[in-house]
């Protein structure tokens, strides 16, 4: 088990960031059944993206150096991976950052007016995080729900909830209506943004991921959370501009 937990020890980051291969991905989760150690690491990370969702994009490149890959925009998966990698061998520098990240999102939402434990939402996402193995770590069934539109001619959606011993996986497919946001010539499209918003049993509303539209369709979103799953009383997709809500999933009343 030693040997085990020191290959995937590092993964914990790149993996609730959603920056695994699916490959890796799969691997870990059947780690993460055996190892109690890396499910700790995992769950202490699980809110990590709707924190990095608080943060705008121009305060997210204020906080790196002029060398920082991610203030320039040009990180990929393999960028991510690296910096995950270096987040897990040193901890406690990662937990002092996420702590100054919670600070500044808390900071940038009482400058907004909107007190925390209400609806946040995040800026964007530039990559499409994928979705986690069909096989759960925890012998707790996965529940597949068709979210139900609220808005005609928007988008419909698929939502499955896994529950886990440290919280909560949501993957989620999406098909935009009809439209194809594509730029025929390559060039960049202005797209609307989503975000993926959780409704806990005391109406706690909590943005776990975003994402922009790209084609027709999104496949293979997924978004890691501490609020346990029976803890949600709905999940929704909303625009990120003008909070409307698209579709809905509600898994009690």
């Amino acid at each position: 088990m030693t040997g085990t937990h020191d290959l995937y020890r590092e993964w914990d980051a790149a993996y609730v960031l959603g920056a695994l291969s699916p490959e890796d991905r799969r691997a870990f989760e059947r780690h993460l059944s055996d190892c109690t150690r890396c499910e700790t690491a995992v769950a202490e990370l699980a809110g990590m993206p709707g924190i990095l969702g608080l943060l705008r994009a121009s305060d997210a490149r204020a906080v790196g150096s002029d060398g920082d890959p991610l203030r320039e925009g040009t990180h990929q998966a393999t960028t991510v991976q690296r910096l995950a990698t270096a987040v897990g061998a040193e901890r406690r520098k990662r937990r002092r950052l996420v702590a100054a990240g919670a600070v500044i999102a808390a900071g940038i939402l009482l400058t907004a007016g909107i007190v925390l434990g209400g609806t946040v939402f995040a800026s964007r996402v530039d990559e499409a995080i994928p979705a986690p193995s069909s096989t759960p770590s925890s012998s707790v069934p996965a529940d597949v729900l068709e979210m139900t539109p609220l808005a005609s001619g928007t988008l419909t959606a698929e939502l499955t909830v896994t529950p886990k011993r440290w919280g909560t996986l949501l993957a989620w497919e999406c098909r935009y209506g009809g439209t194809s946001w594509t730029d025929p010539a390559g060039g960049p499209v202005e797209s609307p943004q989503y975000a993926l918003v959780v409704t806990r049993s005391d109406g706690t509303e909590t943005a776990v991921a975003t994402w922009r539209a790209a084609g027709k369709r999104a496949g293979e979103l997924a978004a890691a959370t501490s609020i346990p799953a029976d803890d949600i009383r709905s999940v929704d997709i909303r625009t990120v501009s003008g909070n409307q809500p698209l579709a809905r999933a509600t898994l009690r009343g």
